[in-house]
């Protein structure tokens, strides 16, 4: 990454040598003419692709922020959900205790109708951190999705930048290089 920031940095230096070369006066037709042109097509993209390449890593930044948060939030749900079991075991065994002795008392007093709502409210608690878990597991794996291709998206674009640098680098007496009618 940093053999790429220089290079990039070089070429610019380089790039504006040469521009500074050419008469403002110039034809288009001379001025695609001049080795420059490619220079400057060349150069131009490698601009847009690395200006692409550095928001596609903040916007990586940005959904690994996202996601640490909310594997926080869903830890913190999964807890309070489990956390919620235990009152809920005791007011159901409680309830349980209480129908058996109905066989016998046939009475139903506040303790009771006050241990169905804590019941009922406990429930409710429960579903609704059950469904937020889900939630959140549901988001996570978008997320992680998005994360995916983007890091794909961000290794495709670093490549091409250095196929870009490569091209611009290569002068007429690059080795490798043959000229053909």
């Amino acid at each position: 990454e940093e053999k790429l920031d220089s290079s990039l940095r070089s070429l610019l230096k380089r790039i504006d040598k040469t521009f500074h070369h050419f008469p403002l006066n110039a034809s288009n037709h001379d001025f695609r003419d001049e080795k420059g042109w490619n220079y400057f097509i060349h150069f131009s993209r490698a601009a847009d692709v690395e200006r692409w390449r550095k928001q596609l890593e903040k916007t990586l930044g940005e959904v690994n922020a996202e996601i640490s948060v909310l594997k926080d939030a869903k830890e913190a749900c999964e807890r309070a959900y489990e956390a919620k079991a235990l009152p809920h075991d005791v007011t159901t065994e409680n309830l349980s205790i209480r129908e058996v002795r109905r066989q016998f008392e046939v009475v139903r007093d506040p303790v009771e109708h006050s241990l169905n709502d804590e019941n009922l409210l406990i429930e409710k608690c429960r579903s609704i951190l059950k469904n937020k878990c889900e939630a959140a597991y549901d988001k996570l794996s978008i997320l992680e999705d998005i994360r995916q291709k983007l890091e794909i998206d961000l290794q495709d674009k670093t490549e091409a930048l250095r196929i870009d640098i490569d091209q611009i680098e290569l002068t007429e007496r690059s080795t490798g290089l043959s000229h053909k009618p």
